[in-house]
């Protein structure tokens, strides 16, 4: 199911136009054309991986495909926070870290508990929630499903709702896929602390297809991760029994 997922994606985005530049292009210089500068003026900043893939961007928009900013996309989102480590174990809300997020899943095997003064509105996870990686190399991101506890997360995690109209598998798919990361990379070049700001969450760009597609693509990344959940239920049954 992931893997019929991705390939559609790829079709209708044209990734494998896009990864067959980056792996043609080996040289170790380029220019920057002066429409391409923004308000950053370091090297790492403009590397070409970088350039080729907003030029692709350019190019679906100008093949008809809309090109959003996440911040049109989004319909409400908050950074997590950052309980005291005196507090861990000490209740029974459970705290979410960037660790606990796979490509697409959650895993809850070790996951925090704190006490539930820290269970408040802004950070409180509910179903379908997008949870994304915005520390460090900010690789990962999960769906929000089968919430079994009062749920927030930590500071190192950007959690946000769709609006409608915007399947969330979908959107979480783009921001996870090849042309996903390298904004965000983009994003991190000479950060001294590698974390996506709320400008640049904001701002990433994301190319929407039809909500047919987007509902097609969503649904098999759905169920895939509902499939995963059930098969991770059935070993744990398996392990009792």
């Amino acid at each position: 199911l992931k893997k019929e997922a991705e390939e559609i994606l790829k079709v209708e985005l044209g990734f494998n136009i896009l990864q067959e530049k980056l792996s043609v292009y080996k040289e170790k210089f380029s220019w920057i054309k002066t429409k391409e500068l923004d308000d950053r003026m370091d090297g790492e900043f403009y590397k070409t991986d970088f350039i080729l893939n907003n030029e692709h961007i350019d190019i679906l928009k100008n093949n008809g495909v809309q090109v959003l900013r996440l911040k049109d996309i989004i319909d409400k989102g908050s950074y997590g926070i950052l309980p005291s480590s005196d507090d861990y174990g000490k209740g029974e809300v459970v705290l979410l870290r960037s660790t606990n997020l796979k490509e697409f899943l959650i895993d809850d095997s070790d996951v925090i508990k704190v006490p539930e003064c820290y269970y408040k509105e802004k950070v409180q996870v509910n179903e379908g929630d997008i949870l994304l990686e915005i520390k460090g190399q900010c690789y990962s991101g999960a769906i929000a499903t089968e919430l079994k506890n009062k749920t927030i997360v930590n500071g190192s995690i950007y959690k946000f709702s769709v609006k409608k109209g915007f399947n969330n598998y979908y959107i979480l798919a783009y921001l996870l896929s090849k042309s996903g990361q390298l904004q965000k990379q983009q994003n991190l070049a000479n950060s001294i602390i590698s974390y996506l700001s709320i400008d640049c969450i904001n701002n990433l760009k994301v190319p929407v297809v039809s909500m047919e597609k987007q509902q097609i693509i969503g649904g098999k990344y759905k169920a895939y991760v509902e499939q995963m959940n059930k098969s991770k239920q059935l070993i744990q049954e398996a392990k009792q029994d």
